[in-house]
């Protein structure tokens, strides 16, 4: 049986996961009251008390991310 390099183990040896933890505080009907982003280490990224905030601290944490890793 020969083995055919398609180039995906290549892309895939590129690529990593990242992990991080939100954590938030929701009233008895879903509301979101606040939250914080963290990170594996157990670091508070920031807190938020909206979906929009959480977007956006999600937006720095994946840029610092990409920074990180080139």
């Amino acid at each position: 049986m020969e083995l055919v390099d398609d180039g995906l183990s290549d892309m895939l040896s590129e690529k990593h996961q990242v992990t991080v933890i939100l954590r938030m505080l929701m009233d008895e009907q879903g509301k979101l009251l606040h939250g914080n982003l963290v990170d594996v280490d157990g670091q508070s990224r920031g807190r938020f008390s909206n979906w929009g905030d959480l977007v956006n601290l999600l937006r720095q944490w994946f840029d610092s991310q990409e920074r990180r890793g080139s």
